[in-house]
């Protein structure tokens, strides 16, 4: 029983940090800067500064997919 009660506990501290980094994480996102052009009503043309963008296409279980996108822009980044 008390390993249970601790295995319950650890679950609930790794959980609270986990939700807590990926809130930080996803608010230190940047966006591209841009001017306004036009507005008409929730319409907006924009003109952005220029950026570099990196994507890539992943087929495959919805599980392993991110993994993959992230080794494949991670290699990107590397130069790999």
């Amino acid at each position: 029983m008390r390993g249970l009660r601790l295995g319950k506990i650890a679950f609930a501290i790794m959980l609270f940090f986990a939700l807590f980094l990926g809130t930080r994480i996803g608010m230190a996102i940047e966006e591209t800067k841009y001017n306004v052009l036009e507005s008409k009503g929730d319409f907006e043309l924009r003109q952005y500064q220029p950026h570099i963008v990196a994507e890539t296409l992943v087929e495959n279980d919805f599980q392993e997919v991110g993994n993959e996108g992230f080794r494949y822009i991670g290699g990107f980044i590397r130069g790999c």
